[in-house]
């Protein structure tokens, strides 16, 4: 135990003397790291409040968002519909024009029909006239018809 007892002595005036000369430091040391530790955790909750305000007025302005976004597609329904009911609208008017215009084509090309068919009956009916009086007219008729013109050309004269 005599062989402890120096070491030990020793031992506890080095001990002493780090104490009495390293308190100050040391102390200083954990005041600064207390102070430090402090600061860091007051910045994350000031960190964390205005992250928590920021998610908020996100959060706002999303649900902000979703009311515009409703907005625009009433909106957007709504001008496609006015656009449905004008294009319909010019659709039925430009197929009155059309059957307006078909209706009178439709008569000018049954008026044009009709003087062509009258021209061409009336071109039939002379020609198989013709055909019937040259096949029946006699010399005799011929010398009456011959006559009668004659007669007639006088008359007027």
């Amino acid at each position: 135990m005599e062989t402890l007892i120096f070491p030990a002595i020793n031992l506890a005036a080095l001990l002493g003397i780090l104490a009495f000369y390293l308190r100050k430091p040391l102390a200083d040391f954990v005041s600064s790291r207390h102070v430090t530790v402090r600061s860091e955790i007051q910045a994350s909750h000031d960190a964390l409040a205005d992250a928590k305000a920021r998610s908020a007025e996100i959060s706002a302005r999303l649900v902000g968002m979703g009311a515009e976004l409703n907005s625009l597609r009433e909106q957007a329904r709504q001008d496609g519909e006015k656009s449905k009911d004008e294009i319909l609208g010019a659709a039925r008017r430009l197929s009155l024009m059309i059957v307006s215009d078909a209706k009178a084509s439709t008569s000018a090309m049954q008026t044009e029909f009709r003087e062509a068919l009258g021209r061409d009956l009336a071109a039939m009916a002379l020609a198989r006239a013709e055909v019937r009086l040259r096949d029946r007219l006699t010399g005799e008729d011929h010398a009456r018809i011959r006559q009668e013109f004659s007669t007639l050309v006088e008359k007027t004269q």
